[in-house]
Parts: structure tokens; sequence; C-alpha cells
């Protein structure tokens, strides 16, 4: 009489076949978690952008005078790397009330189409002082994924449209 013998157990084979479907897997979730990742940035990128835009409208609105003896018009002028919040009616790159603001890694601001590369509000009504319909927007860049969104505004100064 003769005896089979039972193999119990998975083959090399088959390990490999299975290691290699996991890895697969956890490699397809890496990169949409990368992709989630990189659109969350920009979207925070642009929300704090536009909510920077509405507090130096607001202080031109409200008479803000920042301690100083009178109120006066405000504003943003917008470089690749950074943005920088002034105040006066021009930007002035040596004031040292001047607020600067670093992009994010990986952001870019292309496609600066404002008057000489700033947004100043009007004192008092915060409408946009030079208003030109066309040159109105700028764009902010994800430079790893090439995701761009392009913030444009109306001579009130109300974001008209976010592209």
């Amino acid at each position: 009489m003769m005896h089979k013998q039972n193999s119990s157990g998975f083959t090399i084979l088959e390990i490999i076949v299975v290691t290699s479907l996991i890895a697969a897997l956890f490699g397809f979730i890496g990169v949409n978690l990368a992709r989630i990742t990189y659109s969350a940035t920009i979207n925070s990128q642009l929300s704090t952008i536009i909510s920077d835009l509405k507090i130096q409208q607001v202080k031109s609105q409200g008479g803000d005078t920042e301690g100083r003896t009178t109120s006066d018009s405000y504003g943003i002028y917008f470089e690749t790397n950074r943005y920088t919040f002034f105040h006066s009616l021009v930007y002035n790159q040596n004031d040292p009330d001047n607020l600067v603001v670093n992009l994010g890694d990986n952001m870019e601001l292309t496609d600066i189409r404002f008057p000489s590369a700033m947004v100043v509000f009007r004192e008092g009504s915060g409408e946009l002082l030079n208003y030109v319909s066309g040159s109105d927007s700028v764009t902010l860049v994800n430079t790893q994924t090439n995701e761009e969104k392009t913030i444009t505004l109306n001579r009130y100064g109300v974001v008209t449209g976010i592209d």
C-alpha cells in the first residue's frame, strides 16, 4: 500500500504572484494619494491668495491706518515665487512695512496680467486702481503636476473667476 504525501502550504510561485499583486496595488494607491496631496496643495495656496486679496481690499475700504496717522490704499505686488502686501498707490520694495508671503513648495505665479504686476485697492471704495479689462488675472501653477488655477478680478475687486 502506497501512501500519498499530503503537502500543505504555498509554492514559491504562488507567494511571488501574490506579493507582486499587493505591491502593484500599493503602488496605485500611493500614486493616487500623491495626486490628492498635490491638488489639495494648489487649492490651499489658491484660497490663501484669494483671502489675502480680500484682506487688502477690506483694509482699503475700512480706512485702516496700520498705526500710521492716515488711512491709505492697500495692494499686493506679485512675483513668480511670492507676493507682497503693501500700502500706498504704488509698490515700493524698500518700504519696511511691506509683508512678503512666499509661495509653498512647487508653486509659482505665472501669467501675471495685472498692471505693473500689482493689484491696488482704492482707499474708501475698495475698487481696483488702474483696472484694465483683460489685464485682470494671475495664474497659480503647481510645477510638479502642471495643474493651473487662474484668479480673475473685476473692477470692483471681486473674484469673478477661478479657472
